[in-house]
């Protein structure tokens, strides 16, 4: 088998910081909303005083630790990518399903450069509907906005 067959289509790099209770959930949903498993894994930390690493060990994923912020972290991330894609993840995020083949078919056309997901924020039950109404508000300007902006 070739080196580029055995190679993943794309590094998820999420950059973490004191996300333990997250990970587990939103490295699971990735694996479910994937249609392919050819993804890989990174959890690169700044700074964390919880136990985000031990977690990310136990999830079997790559980890790099002792950036001193995000965006460190972030490019300590790409330093362990071999994919030819990287999608930056924040630990809380869900992605949609099938968001791989997706990606896929966005990389096939020589139009497109770059890209991002729908932005959206999930009600939380303990919201007040002013809050509700808020934070449906900011989606929409969100849309619209990249929708004007062409991007």
């Amino acid at each position: 088998m070739s080196e580029a067959a055995d190679r993943p289509m794309l590094s998820i790099i999420i950059p973490t910081c004191n996300d333990a209770p997250h990970l587990a959930a939103t490295v699971g949903h990735a694996l479910l909303a994937a249609g392919a498993d050819k993804l890989e894994f990174i959890i690169s930390d700044f700074g964390s005083t919880d136990e985000t690493l031990s977690k990310a060990r136990q999830l079997k994923v790559k980890t790099i630790a002792g950036s001193s912020c995000r965006v460190a972290a972030m490019n300590r991330g790409v330093s362990l990518a071999h994919a030819q894609a990287l999608l930056f993840l924040p630990s809380q995020a869900r992605l949609p399903d099938f968001f791989d083949l997706l990606i896929e078919r966005a990389m096939r056309s020589e139009m497109i450069v770059g890209g991002a997901f729908e932005f959206g924020i999930t009600n939380h039950p303990r919201w007040t509907p002013a809050q509700r109404a808020w934070y449906a508000m900011v989606c929409m300007f969100q849309h619209a906005r990249y929708r004007w902006a062409g991007r």
